[in-house]
């Protein structure tokens, strides 16, 4: 009798394992899926931006660089496969261009680039050598906050502080097809910056974001006003539907719904849909 239940219970057990690895078989296959595409996209992300050669409008003196690396490897796979890529282009330290790089892996395939500027002043951005979007006016706004405070000296208590006033902005988005979404801001600062420029001491980009998608872009920075800095605060959309920043509660900020096709050649923001993939690279033997 004990044998017979000792032989159950291996039986039993062996049951379970079979199920369980024939139901964990496809989630691990899945997540192999998922980790093999964030790896492409990140490497067509790379050669993709590479492609864009960017310069101010009227003053070239100072280049705009692409920031080497990747500031977030994001995707959204809640009802879609959609992995990207945030890069930075940057003037004398200070951030002028953001694109998310991204590629759909379902329900469509789709590789596309999202660009906002950052620039106070215009941009001509060139690809192939040719002019494909020239933003004519500043690419973000930059509005004091309410406290008059002098940034602190410390450069780690003055990240304290712009995390303390990013934590401030709540956002929301309604995408284009009517779904609304609360957006949650990613505590860690994409990109802490210092610049070259006297007019800047210190500066930070925070997104407000979907799952990891960032879909609003939050610019804390420290400025000259008058005989000191002051903290000011900028955003830059980087989605198609309507966005809604509040502060504290009430709505400061809001981008309306842009139409297809979203090229906007002379804008501030601009999308490039249906890109083809960068050429893969040649092997060497």
């Amino acid at each position: 009798m004990r044998r017979s239940c000792f032989s159950a219970a291996i039986i039993t057990a062996v049951v379970v394992l079979l199920v369980f690895a024939l139901q964990a078989t496809p989630v691990n296959a899945q997540l192999d899926d998922e980790r093999e595409r964030a790896a492409e996209t990140l490497e067509n992300g790379r050669s993709e931006a590479a492609l864009y050669v960017i310069r101010p409008a009227k003053d070239d003196r100072e280049p705009v660089k692409l920031h080497a690396e990747s500031l977030l490897k994001w995707q959204n796979t809640v009802d879609k496969s959609v992995h990207g890529n945030i890069f930075l282009w940057t003037r004398a330290g200070r951030p002028e261009v953001v694109a998310s790089l991204y590629q759909f892996y379902s329900p469509k395939v789709e590789f596309a680039a999202e660009l906002h500027s950052l620039s106070l002043s215009p941009l001509v951005i060139e690809k192939n050598g040719e002019q494909v979007w020239t933003p004519k006016e500043p690419g973000i706004v930059l509005k004091m906050f309410d406290d008059a405070s002098e940034p602190p000296a410390s450069k780690p208590q003055r990240l304290i502080k712009m995390r303390q006033l990013a934590d401030q902005f709540t956002g929301q988005m309604t995408d284009w097809s009517n779904e609304n979404y609360r957006l949650r801001l990613m505590p860690k600062p994409l990109f802490r910056y210092e610049s070259t420029d006297p007019q800047v001491l210190d500066g930070a980009l925070f997104a407000l974001t979907y799952t990891t998608d960032p879909e609003v872009l939050v610019l804390v920075e420290a400025r000259k006003a008058g005989e000191g800095f002051r903290w000011m605060y900028g955003f830059a959309r980087m989605n198609v539907g309507v966005l809604q920043v509040s502060h504290r509660g009430r709505e400061i900020w809001k981008a309306d719904r842009l139409e297809h096709p979203f090229y906007y050649k002379n804008g501030v923001y601009t999308l490039f849909t249906d890109l083809p993939l960068p050429k893969p690279k040649a092997k060497v033997d």
